[in-house]
């Protein structure tokens, strides 16, 4: 079956996530006090379970939907390599096999990959140097949030980390917390050659 070179999203009461479209009130600081982000991050509290005990986090990107960026290709390509992947699940960018992939995000906290098209994540642009004053407090809250979320997903077996090293350090007071029974393996961060570090990982964990 030939694949389709675009996706197409049909309409929703939440707007177009369109490729490149940023919505106004979802960039800069406000976009963290914003109603359908505060649900978001309530979801990923309250209500994300993972369907693997094999988690593997990744950062977001300032590519909108992340799944385009640079680096989620390559990664794409190392789970279609290694045979966790399947290019017709969720009719856009396929999905993984086995191991759930979510990317961490300093404004929706958790953005599992076949969510990453829709709103609000399709559609935001939120760095971590805009937040500013309150950064202490922002940090703090997404703690939390993965802290409950890692709790009610407590049987996770393997957490595989390819993140920059602000990202591990975020993580860190939370990951003291998670059970000792989970295996968490840290592969160094590089937008160039990091893929293939995380590939010898993945094989070995895999």
């Amino acid at each position: 079956m030939k694949r389709k070179s675009r996706y197409t999203v049909s309409r929703t009461d939440k707007g177009w996530p369109a490729k490149g479209k940023i919505y106004p009130d979802l960039s800069g600081f406000n976009a963290w006090k914003h109603k359908d982000v505060v649900a978001w991050r309530s979801w990923v509290s309250n209500e994300y379970l993972l369907e693997s005990d094999i988690l593997l986090l990744t950062p977001c990107s300032n590519v909108k939907p992340y799944p385009k960026s640079p680096t989620s290709r390559k990664i794409r390509g190392v789970l279609r390599r290694l045979g966790y992947w399947d290019d017709e699940g969720n009719g856009l960018f396929g999905a993984p096999i086995g191991v759930e992939w979510s990317y961490l995000s300093d404004l929706l906290v958790l953005v599992p990959y076949i969510r990453a098209h829709e709103y609000p994540a399709c559609c935001y642009e939120y760095a971590p140097q805009i937040i500013g004053g309150e950064k202490d407090t922002v940090i703090e809250e997404i703690r939390e949030t993965l802290l409950m979320f890692f709790k009610r997903n407590y049987k996770l077996r393997i957490i595989i980390l390819y993140l920059p090293r602000f990202y591990n350090i975020l993580l860190e007071p939370v990951l003291n917390n998670i059970l000792d029974s989970t295996k968490i393996f840290k592969v160094k961060y590089h937008i160039f050659y990091g893929h293939r570090w995380l590939e010898n990982v993945l094989r070995e964990v895999l």
